[in-house]
This record gives structure tokens, sequence and C-alpha cells, in this order.
């Protein structure tokens, strides 16, 4: 992976290609304290599957929707506390958001109150318990 360098934000930009398919990754620079692992030892993987040929990334109004979303899951989780998201992958084919949680219940409770009132997004979740942080550090090999 190409690495671009940390944004104002705290993120870097990384590209790859997986055979002929690209990759995008906007993963946390700063890697987490030990602290931080031991409270949120939960990874919750939030996928956002679109159609596309192969290299195809998602066209802009869908782009547009995705951001919508990003942008309410982030703010939420930073104004509430109930996750710290770590990664954003795109490839042909998905967008992908992992995020760190203390609990999978508030997690959800969360991200719900968070999107009262918008409209449905196609997303599939997937959790597990990664106290280690290996979904993370494995997209940052320097954390």
């Amino acid at each position: 992976m190409s690495d671009g360098g940390p944004d104002a934000d705290g993120w870097l930009f990384l590209t790859s290609a997986a055979g002929e398919t690209p990759v995008v990754v906007r993963v946390r620079a700063r890697p987490p304290s030990d602290a931080e692992r031991e409270e949120n030892p939960n990874l919750v993987v939030i996928r956002w599957p679109f159609d596309g040929e192969d290299g195809a990334f998602p066209d802009e109004d869908l782009l547009t929707d995705m951001a919508a979303f990003e942008e309410q899951l982030f703010a939420a989780m930073d104004h509430d506390g109930w996750g710290t998201g770590v990664a954003v992958l795109t490839a042909s084919g998905a967008r992908e958001w992992r995020i760190y949680t203390q609990d999978f219940e508030r997690f959800q409770d969360g991200l719900n109150e968070a999107l009262v009132g918008a409209a449905p997004y196609p997303l599939e979740f997937a959790t597990f318990e990664d106290p280690d942080w290996t979904a993370y550090t494995e997209l940052t090999p320097d954390a």
C-alpha cells in the first residue's frame, strides 16, 4: 500500500491494488493507547455493498449518501462515546467501516438513535471480540 500521509483530522490515506482491483483505505494515524484497547475490546464491521464492475467505485450520488451516513455515525460516536472509528476501506463492491466499542448492545442502541429519521441504508453488520485490535493493526503494521 502507498501512504498518503496523515491529514488534518489524523487519518492516513492508503491505496493499493488487489490484483486489478484498487483499494482505498483511510485509517486512524494515531495508534490506540493500551487503555483505549482495553476499554474497547469489541469490533463492529459495518459494510455497505454496492453494484460496480471490477475496479469500479461508488458513483457521486452513492458517495454523497455514504458520506452522510459516516458523518452521522462519527458525530454520534464522538459525542456519546459508544464507539471509536479506526478505518474505512473502499474496494470494488463495498465500503467498510471498522469501529471499536466497549459493548455491542450500547453500540447498537447508539447507532439506532443516531440514525432516527434517516433514510434506510443497505448496511451489513458483523461483530467480533478483538482485544488486540487486529483489524486495526493489520492495516498499520507500526501500531
